[in-house]
């Protein structure tokens, strides 16, 4: 029996010794491996920052590349880039997306990175043209690009005649809605359309100031061609705004004018604009931006012009659908609190800046082919509508592909 237990005892001396020794080694290796980290926490190896965007905007050159990357690096920290490339927006990358020397360009990306020991992200996002092949889809098979639902609406008194300037495209229908009995029908039957000149006769202008923006205006005057005072709204007092302002969102009349935020956008309902028309107002910022809009006919078709106090720029926009497109950037000091007078005159596609009385800004807008559908109006006040089934410009596709980083054995 006493055998028996000296035995066990040294069997459990065995296993307290094996143990104690892995609890050694454990500890041993978890002290080693901490202080591998710590070692490489305070002096990482190359390639270990973080990553950052790389705008190809403007003309690139290699010379450029390495002495950016390697800055990037040296001065920055960073341990990669991701390339993004400009085709919509301007300046865009020069040489021309898929061209040549563009493959030429990005090969000195990715051969600097290997020499710097840099990572490469191939991210595809923020107007990166694959989608749309640099521009090649639309070039080549305009009929496979995403579509969308165009709807434009007029006022009409009749017996009279509604002229409707829509998107190209398919049309889907033309609904009539009398406003004195609130009845409404199909007229697509009765309506004609056909190619129309670029043209903002029958179209409206107004605010656009989405919930995060907030703007006082104290007035809204509408110029034709000779100068002559076409239409003029002053706001003042409080309370809600007239009927003939729509959409207005949180919008409401103030002593200073009219406050303006969650509408997308308002617009003044009645108007006919010329071919050449000017816009002027007196603007507040009061949080981020102010804007204004115009050929605002409709909730899904207008052009705004975005006076940005954060971004420091006159920025102007053409939302389409779901899609917002932004025309050069132009920078302006703007500060919130004080007050500005702003004239958009709009000649054609031609639309000049005028702030505090000086020529700030002059933007080209893009030619769109357009037509116009034409319905005769019974007796009575009518909103027609028309719904177009056009495509949706400057469509591109947004993803996120993978990562790449070089290393000594890897090839183009």
């Amino acid at each position: 029996m006493k055998q028996n237990y000296r035995l066990t005892f040294i069997i459990l001396l065995l296993e307290s010794l094996l143990c104690a020794t892995w609890l050694a080694a454990a500890a041993g290796a978890e002290t080693r491996e901490f202080a591998r980290l710590r070692e490489r926490f305070a002096s990482p190896p190359p390639g270990s920052g973080t990553v950052t965007l790389y705008w190809l905007n403007g003309t690139i050159t290699k010379e450029g590349i390495r002495e950016q990357m390697r800055a990037l690096r040296d001065q920055c920290g960073f341990g990669g880039v991701a390339p993004l490339t400009f085709h919509a927006m301007q300046p865009a990358t020069q040489p021309p997306y898929l061209s040549e020397l563009y493959f030429d360009v990005y090969g000195c990306i990715l051969d600097t990175a290997k020499e710097l020991g840099m990572a490469v992200v191939f991210y595809d996002d923020c107007d990166f043209p694959s989608g749309s092949a640099g521009n090649q889809m639309r070039q080549r098979h305009p009929e496979s690009l995403l579509k969308y639902l165009a709807r434009s609406r007029a006022m009409v008194t009749g017996p009279g005649e509604a002229v409707i300037a829509v998107p190209n495209g398919v049309l889907m229908g033309v609904v009539a809605k009398n406003l004195d009995d609130g009845k409404r029908g199909v007229v697509t039957d009765e309506a004609s359309w056909a190619d129309a000149p670029p043209s903002w006769t029958g179209r409206s202008v107004g605010f656009r100031q989405p919930v995060e923006e907030a703007a006082i205006f104290e007035h809204l005057r509408l110029l034709g061609d000779d100068g002559k005072v076409l239409h003029e709204d002053r706001f003042a007092g409080n309370g809600t705004l007239p009927r003939e302002w729509t959409s207005v969102g949180a919008a409401r009349l103030e002593s200073g004018g009219l406050r303006a935020s969650g509408c997308l956008p308002m617009w003044r309902t009645g108007l006919m604009l010329p071919d050449r028309f000017t816009l002027e107002t007196r603007f507040t910022i009061v949080n981020s931006a102010a804007g204004l809009a115009f050929v605002a006919g409709d909730a899904d078709d207008f052009y705004f012009w975005q006076f940005h106090a954060g971004a420091k720029a006159i920025r102007p926009h053409h939302k389409q659908g779901n899609q917002h497109t932004l025309l050069d950037a132009v920078p302006f000091a703007f500060v919130p609190g004080r007050a500005y007078d702003v004239r958009l005159a709009v000649d054609g596609n031609t639309v000049t800046t005028w702030i505090d009385g000086q020529r700030v800004a002059v933007h080209r807008l893009a030619e769109e082919q357009r037509k116009t559908v034409r319905w005769k109006a019974p007796a009575g006040r009518w909103e027609v509508q028309t719904f177009v089934c056009a495509t949706v410009p400057n469509t591109r596709v947004w993803w996120t592909i993978s990562i790449h980083r070089p290393s000594s054995n890897s090839s183009r």
